[in-house]
């Protein structure tokens, strides 16, 4: 593993501009990449109860600025 997950997000980003949401697996895991301003408002607002608890895992060693201050 040389990219953190970051970087590869940001290539999947980057590489499907016009989707509004994207679907990977990282390793066994799905998860989504939501481009659409709309669909954020919808998972934030309307449909947070389904989503609230998805966060990403994150190594502090190789990102340690995505820890707590």
């Amino acid at each position: 593993m040389k990219r953190t997950m970051m970087e590869i997000a940001s290539e999947i980003y980057n590489k499907t501009p016009n989707e509004k949401i994207v679907g990977c697996f990282l390793f066994q895991k799905p998860i989504i990449i939501v481009r659409d301003m709309e669909v954020v408002k919808d998972i934030l607002v309307k449909d947070f109860s389904s989503f609230h608890d998805r966060g990403a895992e994150i190594d502090l060693e190789k990102e340690p600025l995505a820890g707590e201050s």
